[in-house]
């Protein structure tokens, strides 16, 4: 315990001596200075309100009629957060924000894997390019106080979608198109799984003692990793989506001829070669 003077002003100090009770505006006592014992732990659980981290205990605290030490650390670090969501009635949200952001790095993936062997899956990607505006949307109704990395993260994908979107759906992947539309989607589909990272980062007691403040070297190499999968994901899956597949019957594919001088009038004569022979 160390007994610290409260200052004035700042949103954090301010916050702390109205919990604790320091009256600085007592009647008649205009400009009077108050002194209060204040743990020194709490000080700085609450201190970095520019980190997840600080947000989360500041929170907590703001919460509490009597404030609880051991609960805003719990906070800190990212415990008990499923009990405090449900208590206020946010848990069910969180849980679709989730589901949303698998099913969409799930979705993803299927697409991607589509796109590296020349096929369009269109299923498949109305479902990736729809979970991920929903990820994207829902993940800014989460309370916060200061701007974080993943609110940048998912303002760039919510710019990028919209491209997507038009490549895709509007000019039907026509001319140069189909690559803006390749590397947007491949684009799109990496930010959600950098964010995956990070969470996981969070979320997992052996990764938290690995890399606590996500600088350490555990962090930057799975995400360096990550980065490099990307990279050559979406240079296979520009070479393999050039153009589409030809429809397949029976192990031949079928191909035009081009129409000879004179015979314009007659539609084109089609062939059947072996696949191998293309």
């Amino acid at each position: 315990m160390e007994k610290r003077r409260a200052p004035v002003a700042p949103a954090a100090s301010c916050e702390l001596r109205r919990r604790l009770g320091v009256e600085l505006d007592a009647p008649g006592g205009a400009g009077v200075r108050s002194w209060q014992v204040v743990p020194t732990r709490l000080v700085e659980l609450i201190s970095d309100q520019a980190s997840e981290q600080g947000q989360r205990a500041m929170a907590a605290m703001r919460k509490m009629k009597k404030i609880d030490i051991a609960a805003v650390e719990r906070a800190y670090n990212g415990q008990g957060q499923e009990e405090v969501a449900m208590i206020f009635g946010i848990a069910p949200f969180t849980l679709i924000h989730v589901l949303l952001s698998l099913v969409g790095i799930f979705a993803g993936l299927v697409v991607a894997g589509g796109l590296v062997s020349g096929r369009r899956l269109d299923g498949w990607t109305g479902l990736f390019l729809v979970t991920t505006l929903l990820t994207n949307v829902t993940g800014f109704f989460f309370p916060f106080v200061t701007f974080l990395p993943s609110h940048a993260v998912g303002i760039i994908s919510l710019l990028v979608l919209p491209v997507v979107f038009t490549a895709r759906y509007w000019k039907q992947l026509s001319d140069g198109w189909r690559g803006v539309y390749v590397i947007g989607a491949v684009f799109t589909l990496y930010l959600n799984a950098f964010v995956l990272v990070v969470q996981l980062f969070r979320r997992m007691p052996a990764l938290i003692a690995a890399a606590p403040t996500q600088k350490e070297p555990p962090f930057l190499l799975s995400q360096l990793l990550v980065l490099a999968l990307f990279v050559w994901l979406g240079r296979a899956a520009l070479k393999g989506f050039r153009t589409e597949s030809g429809a397949s019957i029976g192990g031949y594919t079928a191909t035009t001829r081009p129409v000879p001088p004179g015979l314009a009038a007659r539609p084109a004569d089609s062939a059947v070669s072996p696949t191998s022979q293309q």
